[in-house]
């Protein structure tokens, strides 16, 4: 039995491999849009407890210094 290989076949599989490469890359620039969304959004939080903590270290200050 020969099996004779067409540049279209070739031309198919290679699309087919491409579209699937493509499809991987979509799926993973979504993951880290969404990976730095949650960065951002956990790092503004930070941000206020570190402000929040400065606030009563503060206060505690006064309040030691007052007695």
């Amino acid at each position: 039995m020969v099996m004779k290989v067409s540049t279209s076949m070739f031309f198919d599989r290679a699309s087919a491999q491409l579209g699937n490469v493509q499809g991987s890359l979509a799926k993973t620039k979504e993951q880290l849009q969404v990976t730095k969304k949650e960065e951002k959004e956990v790092k503004r939080e930070v941000a206020v407890e570190e402000q929040n903590v400065k606030r009563r270290l503060s206060d505690l200050r006064n309040v030691n210094q007052s007695l």
